[in-house]
């Protein structure tokens, strides 16, 4: 196994050279190699996803057969892989990348293709062909596994997003879509906004070099006092925003509507389960705070615990028990290396890291991996978003960009590599 770091990064840098002259797009997506060229993405691809529909729509006034119906379910994946290509690669620039403009634009595509799948979740053509087949057991019957269980998922799914209303009442559902994603996104800047100027500075960190009690929890309720007047009657109109569109949808919250097609369900099932959590971890934690209150009560007297007194005696806790000592150890190549471990042992793929080509990601600090498998050769790309930096959200997790497929329209079928990014 290729060690993850500086020996393996220098290695990389003989075998895939980076070539200054030439660029192979943002996230290798060839038309997409300046700002501007995020709304031309998105209009090809909603042009795409038309002509999609419209084929679909050519076929639904015909007889019945399985082949339709499979041709159906393989036109509508086309359209999904098409429109969700852009929207979550433009999501991913609009939250990660270095420069104001091409978030901006990354932001006007995402609107538009999110506008034209509301507008595709309300639209009886695939529903209509699809529920035929439901019920037409001979049809349905002759259908694969996998085909039976994305026409009945993707019934459900239209169903849900409320495609038996009348068509005034579809058109009021697509507006409310709108109406929360509008309302998301401007809270989501107002909240950006907020993070990046003003106090400018990582709150739990700045509270471990504060000694004094007053100071720690006037630096706490400044912090958390912020932008109260602008950006909470943002969150509450999102709210608002939110219940209109659930109850549009027949739902008595949006918790419940989001729930629904979900292996949870019920926003009752959700509480449960975290109350369940919550209690098995209780005493754990309430041995960690008692802790916390013995330092606090050797240094101030008193034991009470405040949300401001927690990270600065946390840290005095690692001091103690020397377990700073370890981060040492956890640099990101040492941890890199780890998750390659994992993955060998578990699923017996490699992470080996290459040199991306100039522009492919949002910031030079992204590392790209390649995910390799002894038989199958080359699985998929997964680009390494490890730094905080100016612009970026502080968001963590893994973010899908597009999902592996064999593209069956073409001749030979090509197979589209998938791509994720991690990001922290």
């Amino acid at each position: 196994m290729l060690a993850v770091g500086r020996v393996l990064s220098r290695r990389c840098v003989r075998l895939f050279p980076r070539h200054i002259a030439t660029t192979s797009g943002l996230f290798e997506i060839k038309d997409l190699k300046v700002p501007a060229d995020w709304p031309r993405l998105a209009e090809k691809a909603i042009t795409t996803s038309k002509s999609l529909v419209s084929e679909i729509s050519s076929r639904s006034g015909h007889v019945l057969t399985p082949s339709s119906v499979h041709s159906t379910l393989l036109s509508t994946d086309r359209v999904s892989d098409v429109l969700c290509r852009v929207s979550d690669a433009a999501e991913l620039c609009r939250l990660t990348h270095a420069s104001p403009e091409w978030r901006h634009q990354a932001e006007r595509a995402l609107h538009k293709v999110e506008a034209h799948i509301h507008a595709l979740n309300t639209d009886t053509t695939v529903y209509d062909v699809l529920k035929r087949g439901q019920n037409d057991k001979q049809v349905i019957t002759s259908l694969d596994e996998e085909s039976r269980y994305m026409s009945t998922s993707m019934v459900d799914e239209y169903e849900r997003m409320g495609i038996g209303l009348s068509d005034k009442k579809r058109m009021e559902l697509i507006d409310l879509f709108l109406s929360v994603d509008n309302h998301k996104q401007r809270f989501h800047h107002g909240a950006s906004e907020l993070r990046h100027k003003d106090l400018g500075y990582d709150l739990d960190h700045h509270l471990t070099t504060i000694q004094s009690p007053l100071e720690r929890r006037n630096a706490f309720m400044a912090y958390h006092s912020q932008g109260y007047d602008t950006v909470v009657p943002m969150l509450e109109d999102l709210l608002e925003a939110r219940y209109k569109l659930a109850a549009h949808a027949g739902h008595e919250s949006f918790a419940a509507y989001t729930l629904s097609s979900t292996m949870a369900g019920t926003p009752s099932f959700v509480m449960s389960f975290l109350q369940d959590l919550a209690s098995r971890a209780r005493a754990k934690a309430d041995q960690e705070l008692k802790g916390l209150g013995a330092l606090k009560a050797a240094q101030e007297g008193q034991a009470t615990m405040y949300p401001w007194d927690t990270a600065y005696y946390t840290h005095i806790a690692r001091a103690e028990n020397d377990s700073e000592a370890l981060d040492g150890y956890f640099s990101i190549d040492n941890c890199l290396e780890g998750i390659n471990i994992v993955a060998e042992r578990l699923f017996g793929v490699r992470l080996v890291e290459v040199v991306p080509e100039v522009g492919e990601t949002s910031h030079p600090s992204v590392r790209k991996m390649e995910v390799h498998h002894p038989s199958e050769g080359l699985m998929g790309y997964i680009y390494m978003d490890l730094l905080a930096r100016e612009g970026k959200d502080p968001i963590q997790g893994n973010h899908v960009m597009a999902y592996g497929n064999r593209r069956q329209d073409s001749l030979p079928p090509q197979y589209h590599m998938p791509r994720l990014a991690v990001i922290c």
